[in-house]
């Protein structure tokens, strides 16, 4: 049974990966890059660990890296719902809005 301060519909868990954020879908080599940590993902969000502050309601585009050759990179579309300054970086809670398939 989960603690009562964990009552969602889909576990955090802990990832602490590197990810990558476009603010087009265009992957080419002029597209805007910010790199960042996702720290946590859930079924619906993630929790990511940036350098620059990015306003609420942005739509992004991220990827994370698979470090398995089976399993591709994980892609979404995401929208930024709140950012709060830590330490000199910022922390995103995002929602997933769309996942590549």
């Amino acid at each position: 049974m989960r603690d009562y301060s964990e009552k969602r519909n889909f576990i955090r868990m802990k990832v602490d990966a590197p990810i990558e954020l476009r603010r087009t879908a265009d992957e080419n080599e002029d597209a805007e890059r910010i790199q960042g940590i996702c720290r946590n993902l859930s079924g619906t969000g993630m929790e990511i660990l940036v350098d620059e502050e990015i306003a609420p309601g942005t739509e992004l585009y991220s990827t994370m890296p698979s470090n398995n050759p089976s399993f591709p990179s994980f892609e979404t579309r995401i929208s930024v719902l709140r950012a709060h300054p830590h330490e000199d970086k910022y922390i995103l809670g995002v929602e997933i809005t769309e996942v590549a398939s």
